[in-house]
């Protein structure tokens, strides 16, 4: 894993405390020291001169102590570090991740605070979209690390799926869990056509065997990656979003990974968009990880 820091981004609301927790437990787990970061965001028009304001060395020493008392409050230990931002949220948090060699930025999967400071809805699909490092969406029903978590990646084989496998595997092999992997496609249903009227590639049976196929050379892929692990491979005919869906809660899985795709034109496009959906849906805490 890359990074030796775990870069919290908070609104400084009770349901950003779910992901205080996991952040200080994942980071006491795989040695990570955990930044916690507030930023306030500038845009708004209260705080139009929020950079002079914090100019005031007395001032800015009092938001940092509340930063620090407030995660001290959520974990029962003070963080590593914290840090005040002014100005776009995604921006700084950005830039606050590559000065700190973040391994991972953790967000919550939902909250905003009092004044709104931190618009965390937007700011965190913007988040998704372009992540400066493997970015964390915690599910408040999954703020314990476990001793041995059930990971899943989700892959559709292509070169986007292989960082995520990686990091899984990193974490798997430092706490101990085991990784399914997860490839969920079907092919549209109609009427009109029947499936045996379709040339033979275009079958159900020719699609599932492919599938199967490019699940086996994945895994030979990564060898490396998922050597002396407990792993497990499943191939699902079901719709992308839906199909991880159902494994995820039937199998009662911590952490889902997946590779992160822009927002390219055509099937970059749709593939991004099953992305978003899926973290937008998935009952488990989620990791988007770039290339």
């Amino acid at each position: 894993m890359k990074g030796s820091k775990l870069i919290l981004a908070t609104d400084l609301s009770e349901n950003a405390g779910p992901a205080a927790r996991w952040a200080e437990q994942f980071g006491q787990r795989m040695g990570l020291d955990v930044v916690v970061v507030h930023v306030l965001d500038i845009t708004l028009r209260s705080w139009q001169g929020a950079y002079d304001v914090l100019e005031d060395n007395k001032l800015r020493d009092k938001a940092l102590a509340r930063l620090a008392d407030w995660y001290e409050k959520h974990t029962g230990v003070a963080p590593a570090e914290v840090v005040l931002e002014v100005g776009s949220p995604l921006h700084r948090l950005s830039e606050v991740c590559k000065s700190q060699g973040a391994a991972m930025l953790v967000l919550s999967m939902s909250g905003k605070g009092a004044w709104n400071k931190f618009v965390f809805g937007s700011t965190a699909l913007k988040l998704v979209h372009s992540p400066p490092c493997p970015v964390v969406i915690v599910h408040p029903e999954h703020s314990q690390v476990e001793a041995s978590p059930a990971l899943v990646v989700g892959t559709d084989f292509s070169k986007t799926s292989d960082p995520a496998l990686s990091l899984a595997g990193a974490v798997a092999r430092k706490l101990g869990g085991r990784i399914d992997i997860v490839h969920a496609n079907v092919l549209p249903s109609s009427t009109l056509i029947f499936d045996t009227e379709l040339p033979e590639e275009l079958q159900h049976t020719a699609v599932v065997d492919w599938a199967e196929a490019s699940m086996e050379r994945f895994v030979q892929d990564h060898v490396e990656d998922l050597s002396g692990l407990a792993f497990d491979c499943h191939v699902i005919t079901d719709y992308p979003v839906h199909g991880l869906l159902e494994f995820v809660e039937q199998n009662g899985i911590d952490m889902l990974f997946l590779g992160h795709y822009g927002k390219d034109a055509g099937t970059m496009s749709r593939l991004s968009s099953v992305m978003i959906k899926t973290v937008q849906q998935m009952r488990s805490t989620v990791v988007i990880v770039p290339e």
